[in-house]
Order: C-alpha cells, then sequence, then structure tokens
C-alpha cells in the first residue's frame, strides 16, 4: 500500500496521515513538492517469458489527503494511434539490453526525468514521452533515434538522451531527428526542446558511447568512454572537458555541493570540480567497500560532505573531499538509501540500515544500523539491532530516529551529542 506518515507536534507516537491500498505494485517517486507527489507505478514481470504488463503511467497524489488528483498512461497508451514505426521491435519488452555501469536491463526499461514543470518517460529502446507536470496533458511522443538510451536528464527545459544511435532495416526515427545519420551505429547524444520535442542541437564529434549524463545548474555533464565533457544547454557548446587516466572510463556519476563524484571500478572514487572540470589529486580509498553491482546511491549531507554506499559498504566524505569513514556491511547485504537528518541538539546525521544474512523469510532478523555525524562524517554508531520486521528506511522526526518498517516504526536511541 502507499501511506504518509507524521509525529505531532506534542512528540506524541508516529501515526498515518492518510493509507491507501496499491496492492503489490512497486511504486518510483518521480517528483514531489509541498503539496503534492508523482508516482510511477512499476509493470509486473511475467516470470515464464521476461514481458512486461502493465506499468509505466504517472499519477499525481494530493500529499494532504492521498486522493489521486490525475492519472495517465500507461506509457503504451501514449503511443494510440501513430504508425508502426513509432512501436518497439516486437521482442523489446523481453529483450535485454546492457547499459555501461547499470547492469543488463530490458529495452522496455524506462528511464524517468523531470525539471519541475516537465517530466519525461524515456524508454531504453528509444520511445519518448513528455507530460507537463501540473496538468499530466501529453505533450508529445514519439520514437527517436537512440534505439539503445544510456541514459537520459532534463534540466532547464532541454531533454538530453544519449546511447547508440542504430540504423533498423529501414526503420526511421519518427519526430524530429538530427540531420543526416551515418548508416552504422555509433554513439549519439541528441538535446531537445522539453516543452516540444523540437531537437535543440547535437554535439558533433562524440567518438565514444554517452554512458551517463547529470544536470549541474543549466550545464549537462556528459560521462563518455574516454572522457567527462561539460555542455552549455543555452549556448549549445563545450564548456570543459577532462581526460584525465584517473577517470577514464568512469562508469557511474553523482553530484553533491557542486562535487562530480566518479567510480571506475570498485576502489576508485575521484571528484571533479562540476564548474571547473579540475579534478581533485589522488582517488579516495573505499577498502573495496563500493560493491561493482549498479545499486550505489549517494547522499548530499551539505557543504561538500556525502556518503556513498552500496551493497557492500559505505564511504563517508568530509568537507575537504577526502575518504573520512568507511564500513562493510557484507556480501549478502542490501543497503537502504541513507538519509539526512536533524538530530537532538541539533546534530546533523546520515542514517543507513543494512539487511543481514541472518533475517528470515518472514522478515524478522537481524539488521546492521549505521550513523555518521554529518559534521566530520565520522562513524558514530555501528550496531546490528533485532527487529521484528524488516526495516525498508530509516528516518528522523522531532529529534529522534525511526526504523520505518512495514507495520510501523521503531525508535533508536542516539547518543546527545556527537561531541
Amino acid at each position: 500500500g502507499l501511506a504518509l506518515f507524521a509525529v505531532p507536534e506534542d512528540g506524541g507516537p508516529v501515526a498515518p496521515v492518510w493509507e491507501r491500498e496499491a496492492g503489490a505494485t512497486q511504486h518510483e517517486l518521480a517528483w514531489w513538492d509541498e503539496q503534492s507527489a508523482w508516482l510511477v507505478p512499476r509493470p509486473a514481470t511475467i516470470a515464464a517469458s521476461g514481458r512486461r504488463v502493465g506499468g509505466w503511467s504517472v499519477e499525481r497524489i494530493d500529499l494532504a489527503t492521498g486522493a489521486t488528483r490525475w492519472r495517465v498512461g500507461p506509457f503504451e497508451g501514449f503511443f494510440d494511434g501513430v504508425t508502426a514505426e513509432m512501436l518497439p521491435d516486437a521482442s523489446a519488452g523481453a529483450a535485454s539490453s546492457e547499459a555501461p555501469g547499470e547492469g543488463r536491463g530490458a529495452m522496455g526499461d524506462v528511464l524517468i526525468t523531470g525539471d519541475g514543470r516537465t517530466l519525461a518517460l524515456v524508454e531504453r529502446s528509444g520511445r519518448c514521452a513528455a507530460l507537463d507536470l501540473l496538468t499530466g496533458e501529453l505533450l508529445w511522443a514519439w520514437r527517436g533515434p537512440v534505439r539503445r538510451v544510456y541514459d537520459a536528464e532534463m534540466v532547464d527545459g532541454r531533454l538530453a538522451i544519449g546511447g547508440i544511435y542504430l540504423p533498423e532495416r529501414g526503420l526511421r526515427a519518427v519526430g524530429p531527428a538530427p540531420e543526416e545519420l551515418a548508416a552504422q551505429p555509433g554513439p549519439l547524444l541528441v538535446v531537445y526542446d522539453a516543452r516540444t520535442g523540437e531537437e535543440a542541437f547535437r554535439p558533433d564529434r562524440l567518438g565514444s558511447a554517452p554512458v551517463w549524463l547529470r544536470a549541474h545548474d543549466r550545464t549537462l555533464l556528459v560521462g563518455l568512454e574516454d572522457r567527462i565533457v561539460s555542455v552549455d544547454l543555452a549556448a549549445g557548446r563545450e564548456n570543459w572537458v577532462n581526460e584525465d587516466n584517473r577517470i577514464v572510463g568512469a562508469e557511474r556519476a553523482w553530484l553533491a555541493g557542486g562535487r562530480l563524484y566518479v567510480t571506475v571500478g570498485n576502489r576508485r572514487l575521484s571528484w571533479i570540480d562540476a564548474d571547473s572540470g579540475q579534478i581533485n589529486g589522488p582517488a579516495i580509498e573505499t577498502q573495496g567497500r563500493l560493491s561493482p553491482a549498479p545499486t550505489l546511491r549517494i547522499l548530499d549531507a551539505g557543504e561538500g560532505r556525502a556518503l556513498i554506499a552500496s551493497g557492500a559498504g559505505f564511504v563517508a566524505i568530509d568537507q575537504e573531499g577526502r575518504g573520512a569513514a568507511a564500513d562493510a556491511i557484507g556480501a549478502s547485504g542490501e543497503l537502504s538509501a541513507p538519509v539526512f537528518a536533524i538530530g537532538p541538539g541539533g546534530d546533523r546525521w546520515v542514517f543507513a540500515v543494512a539487511t543481514d544474512a541472518e533475517s528470515t523469510f518472514e522478515g524478522a532478523g537481524t539488521f546492521g544500523f549505521f550513523a555518521v555525524d554529518a559534521e566530520s562524517m565520522a562513524l558514530r554508531i555501528a550496531e546490528r539491532v533485532s527487529i521484528p520486521e524488516s526495516p525498508v528506511g530509516v528516518f528522523m522526526l522531532n529529534g529522534r530516529a525511526l526504523l520505518d518498517t512495514r507495520r510501523g516504526a521503531i525508535e533508536i536511541p542516539l547518543p546527545a551529542s556527537t561531541q
């Protein structure tokens, strides 16, 4: 189901503001503000064939009541009545595609990106649809020339889609297409007007595939296989290029506090000033805590501090960009998304929870609980807790650290001060 919880001002127990049924469907939070949340249900997978059924619709929920303000989709419905060229290959739902840094997934998987005004859904096979975030109106839908999408990013009214161009047996791109494209497959990055779907510009001479895209202010940071490039989205020109061998082949990247963190393999972690492209000294030692699996998460703790976590552990980074703490979780563990919160006495905390191999099928068992002082990024708490329900996250309310389980919340005592 879906629910919104809150703690009363008098410090009473956590209570639901509203609850609603959602079955077993998993939802992705696409966007939110003070009044609404935009949810995208993930499609169900048929085990025998691997094909996806339903899903990829968009629902706007009123946060005060939990009521649906509007719902549009599913994704397939955005393309009703269009020509056959708009449709994916017959096997697209089951066919797999391996994007660098993301692992293997279905060509029917959808990337979601927005800028506060527009929300875009970009299928790995190249189909795209854009919605008005406030009304749910379908602005445009077509299939573009990037037929193996590695990443998509929207910033300041521009939608960038990067990956591989595939000339497919006479099928043409529908909608605004780049000028003349090569007859052979090759890397391609196209930037569109997010409201109209019209092409804005296309960087030339990529040479290698755009592995990942990240939005920074009004610029687009592009991770190519052999370099990282900053592109001015208004002028369509390069701001800087970094070809340092320490970051060549960076498969994953995150932005936090104006720094672009990149990983090469599971041990090399470096950061680049997102404005200048200047790389910061030697790589940060991770002690092997960043697993090669594409499950890494980053939390921006402010003023350059960050926590990067994976199923193998986490690395905390201090204000100077140095690795300040590292802790193992275990090869069998999975880490909840870390959260940043204000603790007792105004202390700043970063929390994370890890499952443990001792957990039973029903969810009861032992779990790891980690707390990091967000000022120094020093590890303050690393302990195991036995609870009856599997935690799905952790949050701070009224100065209390609460483990979020599927049936309620459990308080974890914290030190009065980190000093």
